[in-house]
């Protein structure tokens, strides 16, 4: 018997989530909206009010959203990494693929722990150019 990571069982549903997508065809104009509706989504993760709205309405509590924010990881990788706006966006989205955000989470006050970070860094955040 083979005793698998928590990383290896979710390396193995990744490649799973992207085979599946790899094999759907769409037409050019339905990948393109996709593309950008999946894009908007991923950048709202770095907005705070948006984030409480959905602690607010229980979706970390949705296994179907939670999948969809797995699914969503590929926003990590080139040459979709270049696409985005708000690199903490990328950062919520690791935070929230997480198996144990969601037990985090159930804590109100670590939920605002969390959003006490994002304030401080849109605080202090800044480009080095």
């Amino acid at each position: 018997m083979e005793n698998k990571t928590t990383d290896e069982i979710n390396e193995e549903e990744n490649k799973k989530l992207l085979i599946l997508h790899k094999n759907f065809k769409e037409s050019s104009f339905e990948n393109r909206l996709r593309f950008e509706c999946e894009l908007e989504f991923v950048q709202s993760l770095s907005n705070i009010e948006y984030i409480k709205y959905l602690y607010e309405n229980k979706y970390f509590d949705d296994k179907k959203f939670l999948n969809y924010l797995k699914y969503l990881n590929y926003w990590r990788s080139k040459p979709y990494i270049f696409y985005i706006h708000f690199p903490i966006c990328l950062y919520v989205l690791e935070i929230l693929n997480d198996n144990k955000v969601h037990e985090y989470f159930r804590n109100s006050t670590s939920f605002n722990n969390f959003i006490y970070y994002l304030k401080l860094h849109w605080l202090y955040f800044s480009y080095q150019t």
